[in-house]
């Protein structure tokens, strides 16, 4: 059992659902949504711009189709079990399983040490693209509860988002790593180019999250482009895994028991209409299932099988997996009166499903044995194939809190320890694509 599975657990036992053991509610809340942000603007840092090149356009697809299917089942689900008496209540329904778990999803592909193959920067892109369909889905829903419904607030978060995503990704990719290279960087000493870039992605951090969020769009949008401007870049690498490795690891607990855990509404689980109408609702998470069968073959082998065949189920399970948004497109139906009370409780039932069985498939995948996996040489590596982790043995357990003295050599390795720490999944990551293009490394 992925341990992500004991603290959503703890979260659900200790937090107000249960015990109400845990002060302040609310700041742990801030401390788990802090964590996620490092964790996405990571996901911006490690990103490959050659991989990203390959799958960007694909990623868009698979982002697209893997909100649409799981809505119009969902919404196919909703009428089925209420009929269609009451329309914003099925539209509700099925706009809260559109959206995917960033943090679960980079988490997972963190801790297998498959983050930087191509799938796994494949289903980085569709993720992050995915939050803003999310952001999308929920101003159209803000848009329901209103006495009449304005056209522009539904248009404004799409051209946002799409703003920021165009003019944003120039800006990170080309204008920024331009301005540091020609003028900031010759003004200080090599030994203390990783601290000061660090400095300048925490000060565009500080710029990019409140222009995405007051501007219509994710504030994740926000810190993904934040870590984006500065993916070319190995002495930040370097610096950001030095020093926020054991804080991500421990904020990514508190994310997953406060922001999963603390939602989940325990008293309502023992109505049996409750608990048969949310294992209903776990299905439209297929729609999430079949967009891995739109991931291409990055391999030598046979379409659809083998290592292929695992890439699919790598990508159906990852995106599968709910959360963060989920929870607050759930609430905010509930709030406002579009679902009932009830309704609710059935709904976060097959979110917390979905947040705890994808991760079980996903492990199964990344354990089992592959046709191919013994065969990979070093021209398939740089076609995307990665070498699956062997498993870790309890020696690793004492080394949780250990930073890598030699952290040039091991960018952003992550090691053993933290995998049965965080996801329960055991591997030894020994994934050298996190080093960019040479002509790129400044």
């Amino acid at each position: 059992m992925p341990p992500l599975v004991g603290e959503i657990i703890a979260g659900i036992l200790l937090g107000p659902p249960v015990a109400n053991f845990v002060p302040d509610p609310e700041a742990w809340l801030l401390l788990g949504q802090i964590g996620l942000i490092l964790l996405v603007v990571e996901a911006g840092i490690d990103i490959d711009i050659a991989t990203l090149k390959r799958t960007g356009l694909r990623g868009l697809l698979i982002a697209c189709l893997g909100s649409i299917l799981p809505i119009a089942l969902g919404i196919i689900l909703a009428i089925i079990i209420h009929g269609t008496k009451d329309m914003k209540q099925v539209i509700a329904i099925g706009a809260t399983f559109g959206s995917s778990s960033l943090g679960i999803a980079l988490n997972t592909l963190k801790v297998a040490g498959i983050l930087n193959s191509p799938v796994g920067q494949l289903i980085i892109s569709a993720a992050v693209l995915d939050d803003m369909i999310a952001l999308i889905i929920l101003s159209i829903l803000e848009a329901l509860t209103a006495k009449e419904l304005q056209i522009s607030n539904i248009l404004i978060p799409v051209v946002s988002a799409v703003g920021f995503l165009l003019i944003g990704g120039y800006v990170a990719l080309f204008v920024i790593p331009s301005v540091n290279k020609k003028w900031i960087m010759p003004r200080i000493a090599p030994e203390n180019h990783g601290k000061a870039k660090l400095i300048m992605m925490f000060g565009v951090l500080l710029i990019m999250m409140p222009a995405t969020f007051y501007g219509g769009s994710s504030y994740l949008m926000g810190a993904f482009l934040s870590g984006l401007a500065f993916c070319q870049s190995v002495e930040l690498q370097d610096q950001f895994t030095s020093q926020f490795k054991r804080t991500l690891s421990w904020l990514m607990r508190i994310f997953f028991a406060a922001s999963i855990g603390f939602q989940v509404p325990m008293k309502d689980f023992g109505k049996a209409t409750v608990i048969w109408h949310g294992v209903v609702y776990t299905f439209a998470l297929l729609g999430k299932l079949a967009v891995g069968w739109l991931v291409p073959n990055f391999t030598n082998h046979r379409n659809y099988r083998g290592t292929h065949l695992r890439d699919i189920l790598i990508t159906g399970f990852t995106m599968a997996s709910e959360g963060e948004f989920a929870f607050v497109i759930a609430v905010f139906s509930v709030d406002n009166a579009l679902t009932t009370r009830d309704t609710y409780a059935s709904v976060v039932l097959a979110v917390l499903i979905s947040a705890i069985v994808p991760p079980l498939g996903l492990r199964w995948v990344l354990a089992k044995e592959w046709a191919g996996d013994d065969n990979v040489n070093d021209n398939d590596e740089e076609k995307g194939n990665y070498s699956k982790g062997q498993s870790s043995t309890s020696e690793d357990e004492n080394d949780e809190d250990q930073v890598s003295e030699d952290a040039t050599n091991t960018p952003v390795t992550i090691k053993a320890c933290d995998s049965n720490i965080e996801t329960g999944l055991s591997f030894d990551s020994q994934d050298d694509s996190l080093i960019p293009p040479s002509d790129l490394g400044n």
